[in-house]
């Protein structure tokens, strides 16, 4: 997969540096032997990717990753000329670069926001786990006696610290994962796990069937790991069916 953004502030009117910076990459592409194909973004895009939002305007992207330059050798021109041109990189940069990224099999992404998310939704998971509420032995892991040594307990007096905690990491958890699938635009996901929610504190609280809870459980688990791990790849830019350029 080979996916090319340039981003710059244009907003509708073409430039001279926009035409240098179309200029440029077609002269890549050229020199690489693949067929033109990218897309452009101005800054005040509604639909501007989520990692081209914060970005400085002139900048290229090459699968989801911009293209830095560290050697003022690898800028294009001189010093005044950089500072007209936005001292984008030269064609040798981009051209080593679309050559090394072409192999990628999709946007590579930081996986660290993915983790961070996971982490508000794991503590309402830890916590419907413990052995609380009138019926202890509606909690999975402690019936038939497999945990002797908690049978001695009076689970009830843990009520008191635990339904609270129940309540605020439950709305941390819809508040993560609508979140989350707001911005994977998977509404259904988001659905799937506050019905699992309910399950599993009727369950809880009420003290229904086993099943029930034992199936929002999973249920809960599945689709947060599938939320934690799904991805969106951005759609074609506005300006790419005007320019043509998806065609060539």
């Amino acid at each position: 997969m080979l996916r090319v953004d340039l981003l710059h502030s244009s907003n509708g009117f073409d430039t001279r540096d926009i035409q240098i910076l179309r200029s440029r990459m077609l002269a890549v592409f050229k020199e690489a032997e693949l067929p033109p194909h990218w897309h452009e973004w101005s800054t005040n895009d509604r639909a501007l990717p989520y990692y081209l939002r914060g970005v400085d305007p002139f900048s290229i992207f090459i699968n989801g990753k911009l293209v830095t330059v560290d050697n003022e050798d690898e800028l294009l021109g001189s010093k005044e000329t950089c500072a007209v041109h936005h001292c984008l990189p030269s064609e040798s940069v981009l051209l080593a670069l679309l050559k090394d990224r072409q192999s990628w099999s999709r946007l590579k992404t930081n996986i660290a926001p993915k983790l961070m998310w996971f982490l508000f939704v794991l503590p309402f998971l830890l916590l419907v786990l413990l052995p609380v509420s009138m019926c202890s032995g509606c909690w999975p892991g402690y019936v038939n006696g497999s945990l002797e040594s908690f049978e001695q307990l009076d689970y009830r007096k843990l009520n008191g610290f635990v339904y609270p905690l129940l309540l605020i990491t439950g709305n941390m958890a819809i508040v993560a994962v609508y979140l989350r699938s707001y911005f994977t635009k998977q509404p259904r996901l988001f659905l799937l796990v506050l019905a699992s929610m309910v399950a599993i504190l009727s369950s809880k609280l009420v003290n229904a069937a086993l099943f029930i809870e034992v199936g929002g459980l999973l249920l809960y688990l599945i689709v947060t790991v599938w939320l934690c791990f799904v991805s969106v790849q951005p759609e074609r830019c506005p300006r790419c069916e005007a320019l043509r350029i998806d065609k060539l």
